[in-house]
């Protein structure tokens, strides 16, 4: 009988892989060659419809993808979960669906709702709600066993998490989240100017260096260093002074992206101040269906229905994220509780 997951020395020996070959991209493949349901899904993705808005240190793809409609009108309430079967949990994966260790309490799949080209999601092993704070070291740990062609995000329970009731990391490769690439550009440089994002050293530890990140759009604090357990001590610092400053019924609102480039990790922080923006609670032809999560905040703006895809502007963009991102009295607050 074939097994439903594997550790990733048992997948290497299965396909008979080197250690310099790419395991996560051979399981990607795999299963899309195997799992008709997610194949079709991905090559619809081919076809989608984009469009992009430029601003003068940011830019923002919008993503017409009818295949998340489910995600944007997830309903997050005590209610709806306890009434909705977990898509996460071992019992209700698709039957094709097969998974890779990636660290002690994380499973591997590939995502058969994809935003990008290469799209997974890791599950807790358990059924737990997220929680950043409980497993924030194995976001960490995956990225480094991943490598540096990827990257791992977490949304918050009340901060794009379609399925807040099961705990997780969605993961791909990081050549599709523009942001990430441009931001450690500047900061292998660290400098500052005209057409650039405003950055700012604000805090070390050991050689983890948290620097924060102001644009257009958004407030964002960024970790960089080789120590895990130094940025493990500056995110708890953020994560604290987040929950003095702003709780939330379930935690504090952020998302989070990890990746590792030149040995160093990277850890992303989006603080927030809202679940959803004005517009998808709107009426008549001022609604927007979107939801955003870590993606929509790192550039790829996702809209499943077509209308709203058709007449969203320049405009809309700076208002959705004006709604959900902290102002800038926000993240001075923090910074200063810092």
């Amino acid at each position: 009988m074939e097994l439903k997951f594997y550790t990733r020395d048992k997948f290497r020996e299965k396909f008979n892989l080197n250690d310099s070959d790419d395991l996560f991209n051979e399981f990607f493949n795999w299963q899309i060659n195997e799992w008709e349901f997610a194949r079709k899904n991905y090559d619809t993705l081919k076809e989608l419809k984009v469009k992009e808005f430029n601003f003068p240190d940011a830019s923002v793809v919008v993503q017409f993808n009818p295949h998340r409609v489910g995600s944007t009108l997830a309903l997050i309430d005590e209610k709806s979960i306890a009434n909705r079967k977990c898509f996460l949990c071992d019992d209700n994966l698709h039957l094709e669906q097969k998974g890779i260790r990636l660290t002690e309490n994380y499973t591997f799949l590939v995502n058969p709702f994809p935003i990008i080209p290469v799209h997974f999601t890791a599950k807790f092993n358990e059924h737990h709600p997220q929680k950043i704070s409980d497993n924030f070291i194995e976001i960490l740990e995956g990225a480094e066993t991943l490598g540096e062609k990827y990257f791992l995000l977490y949304n918050g329970p009340e901060a794009g998490a379609s399925v807040p009731e099961h705990r997780h990391f969605q993961g791909g490769t990081r050549k599709h989240f523009p942001l990430v690439n441009f931001i450690d550009e500047i900061l292998s440089g660290y400098k500052s100017g005209s057409g650039l994002p405003h950055i700012k050293e604000e805090k070390n530890i050991g050689n983890a260096v948290l620097y924060s990140v102001r644009d257009t759009l958004r407030r964002i604090l960024v970790i960089k260093g080789r120590d895990k357990k130094a940025i493990e001590k500056l995110f708890f610092m953020v994560y604290g002074a987040m929950t003095n400053l702003f709780p939330s019924a379930k935690e504090t609102k952020l998302n989070l992206v990890s990746t590792m480039m030149n040995g160093e990790h990277l850890l992303f922080i989006f603080p927030r101040k809202a679940h959803r923006p004005r517009c998808f609670y709107a009426e008549g032809d001022e609604q927007l269906l979107v939801s955003p999560a870590t993606l929509d905040f790192g550039g790829v703006v996702v809209l499943p229905r077509e209308e709203d895809f058709k007449k969203i502007t320049k405009y809309n963009i700076e208002q959705i994220f004006s709604d959900v991102a902290f102002s800038e009295e926000m993240f001075s607050a923090l910074l200063t509780k810092l």
